[in-house]
């Protein structure tokens, strides 16, 4: 036998292995599990099952919901920072024109 003979033998024999399915000894009574249902969301901080009758689109809706409110948070909450660094911005160069014009003012004072 060839080599390219043994390697289309070997290939036939893995396809053949690869699509049959298992079969169950019949000496051993097979037990059927009962069916969970599966868990819908990938994220995995979510606790969201689906119920064999709930609708997919209230599921979905429901962790978009969840998904939205954190954005809306992250998001005030920056806003939030970004105004109060602002204010501190502007109270500083108050400040420093205020202190300019002092030290003019005393500067000029003695002279």
């Amino acid at each position: 036998m060839t080599i390219n003979a043994k390697l289309n033998v070997l290939e036939q024999i893995l396809d053949t292995a690869a699509t049959s399915a298992p079969q169950a000894c019949s000496a051993m009574p097979t037990r059927r599990l009962p069916e969970t249902p599966a868990r819908l969301a990938q994220n995995p901080r979510s606790k969201t099952l689906l119920a064999p009758t709930e609708s997919l689109w209230r599921v979905t809706m429901a962790e978009t919901r969840a998904a939205a409110v954190e954005q809306a948070l992250t998001w005030s909450l920056m806003a939030t920072g970004g105004v109060a660094l602002a204010g501190m911005v502007y109270t500083t160069a108050q400040f420093l024109l205020v202190e300019q014009g002092l030290f003019t003012w005393v500067r000029a004072a003695m002279l």
